[in-house]
């Protein structure tokens, strides 16, 4: 960590793990823990909302769906499996809808069912991502509203691998602190680092601080 005190100037610079981890807890429900023979599961949760998904059932929006759409889903689903007509009748005779029984027939599979495209033939109301870290072995399905706008391409990757650059340069006067300067509020990504680009903004938005930072901000901020 970069931490330089100098006539009233104090700057901090460094990656923060402990705020990735707070991130990551704000961020994802575990619907499923990943090991060596299984892939992890997470919901991706937006700011302020609760998870969603306990089940499979949970990825699709059956009370959108017709008793005929629901019919016509079990039987296609149910004649793929081979099952006799008798059986699926069986079956209908303990529910009350179709829908309920489309309802139990997805959650008698597991999640790996429906990323794998095994399940029944209707449309989900999620997105469903695989993303890679950086070593073999970190791989995690994420499950996300695409209604989110904000969600980048590299956004579950940050947040579940990197840690966001923390960069602050205090200013003290008669002893008393003054002022604050959030610098990676100055990158356009706080995940990259970018001496360069932090500089090339602080000479126009607070100049007084420029020739400070230009001789104290680090190449490569270590990670605390």
């Amino acid at each position: 960590m970069t931490h330089t005190i100098e006539t009233g100037k104090e700057l901090q610079v460094f990656y923060d793990q402990d705020h990735a981890g707070i991130l990551f807890q704000e961020h994802f429900n575990i619907i499923r823990h990943g090991d060596h023979f299984k892939t992890a599961i997470l919901e991706f949760i937006a700011y302020d909302e609760k998870p969603k998904i306990f089940y499979p059932s949970d990825l699709y929006d059956l009370d959108s769906l017709t008793e005929k759409q629901a019919r016509l889903a079990v039987i296609q689903y149910m004649d793929h499996l081979y099952t006799p007509k008798e059986v699926i009748q069986l079956r209908i005779d303990m529910y009350n809808t179709w829908r309920e029984y489309l309802d139990d027939l997805i959650d008698e599979l597991n999640f790996d069912d429906i990323i794998g495209d095994h399940g029944p033939d209707i449309p989900m109301i999620y997105n469903i991502d695989y993303v890679s870290g950086y070593s073999q072995g970190d791989n995690i399905y994420v499950i996300y509203d695409p209604s989110i706008q904000w969600i980048k391409s590299d956004t579950f990757k940050q947040l579940l691998f990197d840690c966001p650059v923390i960069a602050r340069l205090d200013i003290y006067k008669d002893g008393e602190h003054a002022e604050e300067y959030y610098l990676e509020e100055l990158l356009t990504d706080t995940y990259n680092y970018d001496r360069d680009e932090i500089l090339e903004q602080a000479k126009t938005k607070i100049p007084e601080h420029y020739d400070f930072l230009s001789k104290h901000l680090p190449e490569y901020p270590e990670y605390i």
